[in-house]
């Protein structure tokens, strides 16, 4: 019979997937990144990184913001930096420095300059202290990491924050995302970084251009993938710490840990969770939040978890959505980042990181 015909099937299967217009089944999200900026760029005609957008290539990062951006709310600065104003190197008189790493949350997608929680600290809840917002929309742990120790050395923090966010746990594995990055493994002597320096979109677009690489091309027969695909995703369900990405995530944190310190600052971790962890307190992210939260106390390190919190406001204040929808993105809204502003400088005052009291007129009593 034709189910008990092994080689129809697959022949099947793939004839399903093209018709469809689908890319092969495969579990290697990476794979499938790198595929549809090929297709896109095959389309365009064009290796040009995203155009003379907010993102551009960088060989050590990936990708970084580009200097001089200013569209729609966000601008950057000479040095890369979410910022109105451009940072003096070295440690300036009467003032402190927090500098906050992250990935999109932190950065503040889909808001202005004046509405990201890094402008809500120092201009709400800090005195005399400069907020400098090194994040960068797709970063993981990993590149965020490297890019304060590429860019952070000579702003002379006091206190540095990385801003953890769940969908940090996988890129921290990945080679693509929006485009491709470098990715730390573990050996037997610790992270070691590969993919690196990162390949430019110019030799990229030509090997797909070329015909040396081909979007959608796979050996494995797309029953394999499908089946591969299918036990990956029941996997990601149930995140622990025999994990290959929490192996790297609690490499990265002790990284983390001890290069701010050996630049004389404070380290502190803060989780953000995506909207799933405030209204599932049970969802798997919530699972990786808690393991965070161990290793940063393990390693000494100040840990804030602002998913009670949020779940808290959202209780008492409904009509003020902390998330944008999904339908565009569904990251913080301008409530979110007071929110997150407010909480993480009560947060550093109880730690004794910072002196300034509070300033007031927080929204909603919060």
């Amino acid at each position: 019979t034709f189910w008990s015909n092994p080689e129809q099937l697959k022949g099947v299967m793939r004839l399903v997937f093209h018709l469809r217009g689908d890319l092969p089944p495969t579990p290697d999200d990476s794979l499938v990144y790198e595929w549809k900026w090929a297709a896109a760029h095959l389309a365009s005609g064009s290796a040009r990184f995203q155009g003379p957008t907010l993102l551009g290539y960088d060989p050590d990062l990936g990708w970084r913001p580009t200097p001089g951006y200013d569209q729609d709310g966000q601008r950057i600065n000479a040095r890369g930096l979410r910022a109105d104003r451009e940072f003096a190197p070295g440690r300036q008189p009467g003032r402190h420095r927090l500098a906050l790493l992250g990935d999109s949350f932190t950065f503040g997608d889909h808001v202005a300059n004046d509405e990201t929680f890094a402008h809500f600290l120092e201009t709400r809840e800090l005195s005399g202290w400069d907020v400098l917002n090194f994040a960068v929309n797709g970063y993981g742990t990993d590149q965020a990491l490297l890019a304060y120790e590429l860019f952070g050395g000579d702003l002379s923090a006091d206190v540095v924050v990385m801003g953890f966010y769940m969908g940090d746990y996988e890129r921290n594995v990945e080679r693509f995302k929006i485009y491709a990055k470098p990715v730390f493994v573990l050996d037997a002597g610790g992270l070691r970084l590969t993919h690196h320096p990162v390949v430019a979109p110019e030799v990229l677009y030509e090997q797909y251009a070329s015909g040396r690489r081909r979007v959608g091309a796979v050996r494995t027969p797309y029953l394999v993938l499908a089946i591969e695909k299918a036990i990956w995703r029941l996997h990601r369900r149930w995140p622990d710490e025999s994990d290959r990405e929490w192996k790297v995530l609690a490499a990265l944190m002790q990284r983390f840990r001890d290069h701010v310190r050996a630049q004389g600052a404070a380290p502190v971790w803060l989780i953000l969770p995506y909207d799933d962890v405030v209204s599932e307190p049970d969802s798997p992210e919530a699972a990786i939040e808690d393991m965070c939260e161990r290793e940063a106390r393990a390693l000494g390190m100040p840990v804030l978890r602002v998913d009670a919190p949020f779940r808290d406001y959202a209780r008492r204040h409904p009509d003020d959505a902390l998330y944008r929808p999904r339908a565009v993105g569904g990251h913080f809204s301008v409530a979110g980042h007071r929110l997150v502003a407010h909480l993480l400088a009560g947060f550093l005052r109880d730690q004794g990181l910072i002196g300034s009291p509070p300033r007031p007129g927080f929204p909603n009593g919060g």
